[in-house]
């Protein structure tokens, strides 16, 4: 049974060729329980997305509005942020300890990946938001 679509309420902080900026008061909305990863998720209190895909040209500022990621973005952002670190890691301790090293250098080998990779994906995050899109779905009046 595949799992609901996860929206958000949020008010448009400015909008212009059809991409809008808007804000998520995640208090305020419990629209997080539809999702895969709400249990690991740390979604700040107030988050202000930027260049969500709008319907219309040009939105009116402090418009109330539906949003949801587009059908890819919750698969890539699993596979980015857990699958990809946890199979190197597995990779990198399996054979290491087939060839022998010492369990310590083992795991200050995976403590390094994991330094690295985040470190990586923090320098192309401009990069993974184009990967990671959301889209309005529906302008409340």
């Amino acid at each position: 049974m595949p799992a609901e679509k996860t929206t958000h309420i949020a008010y448009v902080v400015s909008s212009d060729n059809f991409l809008a900026d808007v804000r998520i008061n995640s208090l305020s909305n419990d629209d997080c329980n539809g999702c895969m990863i709400a249990s690991v998720c740390s979604l700040p209190t107030m988050t202000t997305l930027s260049d969500v895909i709008s319907p219309e040209k040009k939105i009116p500022t402090g418009k109330k509005v539906i949003i949801e990621p587009i059908k890819s973005t919750p698969w890539n952002a699993i596979i980015i942020t857990f699958l990809i670190p946890l199979i190197v890691v597995l990779v990198l301790v399996v054979g290491l300890s087939y060839i022998g090293v010492a369990q310590w250098i083992q795991a200050v080998g995976a403590l390094v990946f994991f330094s690295v990779y985040f470190l990586i994906l923090y320098f192309l995050r401009k990069k993974l938001e184009e990967k990671l899109r959301w889209h309005i779905i529906e302008i409340i009046e």
